[in-house]
Formats: structure tokens, sequence, C-alpha cells
């Protein structure tokens, strides 16, 4: 299955606006996005396509709100959706979670938080939904055709940056960060919460010395990993959750910063990890890929490494196979500016970039769909772009 450089079709849903993250069901015929600003107000929206390209509903979040969508769901099997995001950077209740009929665009989840929704995630079925926003991990799940938030899970001195569901949904897994007022304690966590009649379970936790920023599991929900703040790709196993299987960075490389990761089990049983990460003093950042054995005990073999132009973004994901990784680059500049982008599509076995499109500005989202037919990006110049196998 090769998927063609040329996009099959780009739209631009709202002028002058950022479209921060974007989602693509199983069979990649259902694609959601969500527009924003970084630092700025606007009328910001979801928005759902179809394959060809026709918006098929537009949810506007509101009339001069602050940051927008920053994140977005869609279920596998495409019927159900979830935006969430940041609707005011004063006062309480700053942020929100939404749910989604992807067919019809009516919201099913209207929900408030304490602060920005950082990440939402949901399960194949769409019945579980499970979103990140300020200390808290909330679950919710299909009820009646409406979302119900059912449970959560509060940390103490922790700043939850992502979350991540298996696709049964039994297993939610969530990187963290120190909270910037808490001088003791772990620079961060990876937790791994078992999910047990619409209960969040008590967590396998891993305390770490640097922050997470990333988290990503595989399809089946047996293996998970986080990207740290040191540029280092941690790796674990549902046989030993607490602890990583094994932890790798690339020699000779000043690494920084990880803000993407991507994990999975390939077809012939091995696990597959691509991390992306800045390098120190570099206007270039770096994509390494490392396997190991499923069962443990097992050792991380480098595959592969390769430089991004600019520094890369969490546009970095793999199809349920592990034949195909997307990445995107790009990054703010002291001026004020942001730097030109990429979008690229890399083999996973060979580590051969398939292709490398180019944007005027920088590039966040990229989204694969688990079958590997299509694949579904945006960037900061406003643009989403969808790719179709030939």
């Amino acid at each position: 299955m090769e998927i063609s450089a040329q996009p099959q079709w780009t739209a631009e849903p709202q002028s002058g606006y950022q479209i921060n993250s974007t989602a693509i069901s199983a069979n990649g015929k259902v694609c959601v996005l969500g527009t924003s600003q970084e630092y700025g107000n606007g009328d910001f929206s979801v928005f759902c396509y179809n394959s060809n390209g026709v918006m098929q509903w537009q949810d506007k979040i509101g009339e001069d709100i602050y940051q927008g969508v920053y994140w977005v769901a869609v279920s596998g099997n495409g019927n159900y959706a979830a935006a969430g995001g940041t609707l005011s950077h004063e006062g309480t209740d700053t942020g929100f979670l939404y749910a989604y009929d992807s067919v019809t665009g009516k919201r099913l989840l209207e929900l408030q938080t304490q602060s920005r929704v950082n990440q939402v995630a949901l399960s194949d079925s769409g019945e579980t939904l499970v979103a990140v926003a300020g200390n808290q991990l909330l679950l919710c799940v299909l009820q009646n055709g409406q979302y119900q938030m059912v449970d959560q899970y509060s940390y103490a001195d922790q700043y939850c940056q992502s979350c991540q569901l298996s696709a049964d949904g039994s297993v939610a897994v969530v990187a963290t960060t120190r909270n910037y007022d808490v001088t003791q304690g772990p620079a961060g966590t990876v937790a791994q919460f078992s999910i047990i009649g619409s209960k969040l379970q008590t967590p396998a936790l891993y305390q770490a010395q640097a922050s997470l920023q990333r988290v990503a599991i595989s399809y089946d929900g047996t293996w998970w990993a986080a990207a740290s703040h040191n540029g280092q790709a941690l790796a674990f196993s549902i046989e030993q959750p607490d602890t990583p299987a094994w932890q790798y960075q690339p020699d000779g490389l000043d690494l920084s910063v990880a803000y993407a990761i991507a994990i999975q089990k390939g077809v012939d049983g091995q696990v597959y990890l691509v991390c992306g990460a800045n390098l120190h003093e570099q206007s270039h950042g770096c994509l390494y890929a490392v396997t190991s054995s499923a069962t443990l005990p097992a050792t991380p073999t480098p595959m592969w490494q390769k430089n991004t132009q600019y520094d890369p973004n969490p546009g970095v994901n793999m199809d349920r196979q592990a034949i195909y990784v997307t990445a995107t680059d790009g990054q703010p500049e002291q001026s004020g500016q942001e730097t030109p982008g990429n979008f690229y599509l890399i083999d996973v076995q060979s580590g051969i970039t398939c292709w490398q499109v180019p944007t005027s500005l920088m590039n966040w989202p990229m989204a694969i769909s688990t079958d590997a037919s299509a694949i579904f990006g945006a960037s900061d110049n406003g643009l989403a772009y969808y790719w179709s196998a030939s």
C-alpha cells in the first residue's frame, strides 16, 4: 500500500487561524480538526470532513475565546469525536471538553474543566473517552446516547501533559510534569490505569527524574511509551507496568526536549518505537527508531535515526501494523515569527523517507489511519491536508 506525496485534497476551514490537532478514523473516512491561535482570541470551531474533503459539520466553540481547540480525537469506527482546549485564560473553569456524534455533529458532552484540556482520546467503539486537564485525568463513558463523566484521578503535584487509550478502552496511560510551584518530588510520572466497570483503577506509577511530554500506546494496550524532556524514550510493558522495560537515547547527540513519540507491535510481533527530539543549540531535530522483543526481558535495538529540517512536533504516529510513521516539524523563532515546516512519511522498517512535503509555516499534527490507507495533517498556515493510498 503506497501513499502518494500529493494530497488528495486540502481545506482551509477558517482563514487566519492555526490548526493544532487532527484525528482520523481507522478506515480514513472521517477526519476531525479544530482551529486555534496559540496566544490569541478568536471564533474557533471543531470541523468534520469526509474522505473526499467535503465538510460534514462545524461546531463553533464560542465567540472571542482564548486559544481555542488544542486537541481532537475520533473513535476508530468513526461514529464519535471529541475535542478539548481553552475558553479563557482568566478565572476558573477555563478549559472545555466536548464530545460529538460525528455523523450529525450533535454535542453529546459539554464539560468545562479547571484548565486547558491538553489531550483527548477515544476507544475504537467510542464508548470510552479520556482527557487530561491541569492535574486531572477525566474518564467519560457513553450512556444512553450521551457521555457522562464517571470518574477522575487527581495528582497532588503533577501537571498532566498527555493521555492515550488502548483501542478497546481498557487501558489509559498518562504522562505528567511536576507543577511549577512545587520544588520537591519527581520531575514527571508515567501512569498506567486499568479501566474496569467504568472506574479508573489504582495506577501503576513510574516516577521519573525528567519531565514527560507525551505518551503513546500500542493498539492492543500491552506496550506504551513516553517522550522525556531530556530527549529520552521510555518503553513500558503490561508485564511490568510500574518500571520501564527499557530506556533509550542515541549516542553522540546532545538531545533536548522530545515532544513526539509512537509505539506499536508489528505483524512480526516485535515492538517498534519512534521518537522525535530537539537538539541543543541546533535548528534541526532528530527522529530515531528502536525495536525490541514484546516479551520481557527486552533489550532496545537501534534501527535508524535521521534529521528533521526543523524541531520535530507531536505529529509522530504509526499505523497499527507499524508500516509507516508520520512526522511534522517547525518552530517559533525569537523574532516572534515561525519557521516553515514539513510533513514526513517514513518507512518504519528501513527508515527511508517516502516523502517530505514542505509548508509555509510550522506543522504540529499529522494522524495516520489504523489501516495505513490515509493520513490527515494540518499546519499553522491554516490548511488541512489529506493523503490517501493509491
